[in-house]
């Protein structure tokens, strides 16, 4: 059958990541949807009137293996169908009621006949579980509260569907057959349970929508006409497990978002590295270029701070008296010079040294003797250099010499 290709695993994996399901009725004319006709894929759950199926009630030998109880049961139903209608049917399909005592209830009929309610679904919608009516009417009365023991029942246009519920189970079927469901309703005792202003149909198509939800699958005795298929209940953990290929798939997503970004902030921080490292390098000149000028300036100014020795040495040269000659000028640093020479007048030279600006704290380093000779004396002296401004020794000397005169005192007439 063409809803059990390929294509029906499709629409259920479509279908799981958007659950859709519906119940339908099938009164052996016509398909009667709930909520309404699906218009994208979903489940599908069939309930078949008993009008369009046969029962039979059938005892098992106990301890007979599961397996072997459930083809033994097919047989049986092959068996009675062919009796039935005299004639050799076709392939059958059956559901199987467990009653206890290790008695059943059968209900069977020909494949092809039962997919003639199949045939009317739309193609995406995939047939999940085909069962008797009388499944679908206890979910109904299920939703409704516990059922206590009693006849429940619905009745339609194409007859009666309902069950004797006893001790929290189905006892038999109530047939459907109007006259013979009358009779049989006269001869109980038990309550009777109807639904009141709804229609049969909207009934058992809801029911059939409810069953897989509050039915166990034991409880829904499906047709082997087609596998039942629950929709899966996924526990917490699970879910994860399904979740996990699409958390890791947005962490990647998210992942090369991040290194995209990291790439643009690298790309904009080797940038500015490299506007920093050309500022850096054009700072690094301009300070080599202060520290040059700034040790170009101490050497200037060390060079202007040098002591005056040649301003000394011409000093030296004008006042020493006539006949004065020096053979030997030491310089010791920073600011100490030493005489060693000769003179007519030894005492002269050092006062002539204390009265040069350029010399102060003269001090006479040996005792004073004469050339016998030359009968010259020898002297030995030490001076302190001064920091003087550096004029001309001309006009440092006219300084002194006008500055002299202003301090000599004037002649008078009596002189």
């Amino acid at each position: 059958m063409s809803f059990m290709g390929f294509s029906a695993y499709v629409w259920l994996g479509y279908e799981f990541l958007r659950p859709k399901q519906a119940g339908f009725y099938y009164d052996g004319e016509k398909l009667t949807p709930w909520p309404e006709w699906p218009e994208r894929p979903a489940r599908a759950y069939v309930a078949l009137s008993h009008a369009t199926l046969y029962f039979q009630q059938v005892k098992l030998p106990k301890g007979l293996p599961e397996g072997k109880a459930a083809q033994a049961l097919k047989l049986e139903a092959a068996r009675l169908l062919r009796l039935l209608e005299g004639k050799e049917p076709g392939e059958v399909s059956v559901s199987i009621l467990p009653l206890g005592g290790g008695e059943f209830l059968l209900a069977f009929q020909e494949k092809e006949k039962l997919t003639k309610a199949l045939e009317a679904l739309p193609a995406r919608v995939v047939p999940c579980g085909v069962f008797p009516a009388w499944v679908a009417l206890l979910a109904w009365f299920k939703k409704q509260g516990p059922l206590e023991d009693g006849l429940y029942l619905v009745e339609g246009k194409q007859g009666v569907e309902g069950f004797e519920w006893r001790e929290g189970r189905i006892v038999r079927l109530i047939p459907s057959s109007a006259k013979a469901a009358a009779a049989f309703l006269e001869e109980s005792s038990l309550p009777q349970k109807r639904p009141e202003g709804v229609e049969a149909g909207q009934v058992l198509a809801e029911g059939a929508f409810l069953a897989p939800q509050l039915l166990a699958p034991s409880e829904m005795a499906p047709f082997d006409l087609v596998p039942l298929r629950l929709r899966p209940k996924l526990p917490k953990k699970a879910l994860l497990l399904w979740l996990l290929p699409f958390c890791v798939y947005l962490a990647g997503e998210g992942l090369e978002a991040w290194q995209e970004r990291l790439y643009q902030e690298r790309a904009s921080l080797k940038a500015k590295l490299e506007q920093l490292k050309k500022q850096e390098k054009a700072l690094s000149q301009r300070l080599e270029r202060r520290s040059t000028l700034q040790e170009l300036a101490r050497y200037v100014e060390e060079f202007e701070k040098r002591p005056p020795l040649l301003e000394a040495l011409v000093e030296l040269a004008r006042i020493l008296p006539p006949g004065s000659w020096v053979r030997r000028f030491y310089f010791l640093a920073p600011d100490t010079v030493k005489l060693w020479g000769e003179s007519e007048n030894a005492l002269e030279v050092i006062k002539r040294l204390e009265e040069s600006p350029y010399f102060s704290d003269v001090k006479v380093l040996s005792s004073i003797t004469k050339h016998p000779r030359t009968g010259k004396e020898h002297f030995a002296l030490q001076a302190k250099l001064e920091k003087t401004t550096r004029e001309n020794p001309a006009q440092e000397r006219a300084k002194q010499e006008a500055k002299s005169e202003k301090t000599k005192p004037e002649k008078t007439g009596a002189e």
